[in-house]
């Protein structure tokens, strides 16, 4: 699932969503903790589906790509939370970007380029990595360019055995796409908000040109995942 920040760019948060590829500039840094470890967003986030630090408390720093906190002025984009992504380190496999969710309110109110310090536990949310915050502090301000999605993002399996579009790598993190999209769908638009985008143009059923056959329609699956984007404004 990618959730839409923007109209060219957009918040790649995904179940089965290294990042790497954005850049971040982080302005003034006035940091409260003197003595907390720092970890990079990347390390929390790991290499594999779900983080290596799942359970724990741990500070990361990052600036705020996408605000859809409860109960500020922006009342229309809720999730009960915000987005954040840190400094790129350079594996490919591991997003710089991750999902805090503040629903219990940190009293804090950040908004899209401010640069902040989240001590918080790590947990799995429906295969999304994410961060409960104990403190949420404003350190500074900064700015990320949006990493460029391409069509090689690859696959992976679900839990029903079929393939599926793998964005473990850039979850969590500001996206832009290299090339344009088709409408696939808006069976889901009205109840969540839910549209399904492919690259490379319209995905037509594999018998409109195709015979039967068990190992092509197979491929054919592949393929679609491959190319098969879904964008919504969030499920929580």
């Amino acid at each position: 699932m990618l959730r839409v920040a923007a109209a060219a760019s957009l918040l790649a948060c995904l179940s089965a969503c290294g990042g790497g590829s954005g850049s971040a500039t982080q302005g003034t840094d006035d940091g409260p903790s003197a003595t907390a470890t720092i970890r990079l967003i990347g390390d929390v986030q790991g290499t594999s589906d779900s983080s290596p630090f799942a359970g724990q408390t741990v500070t990361v720093r990052g600036i705020v790509t996408g605000d859809f906190q409860d109960g500020d002025a922006d009342t229309l984009n809720n999730l009960g939370g915000f987005f954040l992504t840190g400094t790129p380190d350079a594996v490919l496999e591991t997003s710089d970007g991750i999902f805090v969710y503040d629903a219990n309110n940190s009293n804090v109110d950040v908004s899209i380029g401010d640069a902040v310090e989240v001590t918080g536990t790590v947990v799995e949310h429906f295969g999304e990595t994410q961060l409960q915050p104990g403190s949420v502090t404003i350190v500074g301000g900064g700015s990320i360019a949006p990493a460029t999605l391409f069509n090689t993002i690859g696959t992976r399996t679900n839990s029903d055995g079929n393939p599926i579009p793998n964005f473990e790598r850039v979850e969590g993190m500001l996206v832009r796409f290299a090339n344009p999209l088709t409408v696939q769908s808006v069976h889901d638009i009205e109840r969540y908000g839910e549209i399904l985008l492919a690259s490379d143009g319209r995905v037509f059923q594999f018998t409109n040109s195709n015979q039967p056959s068990v190992q092509r329609f197979a491929d054919h699956q592949e393929d679609v995942a491959r190319r098969s984007i879904s964008l919504d404004e969030g499920r929580r």
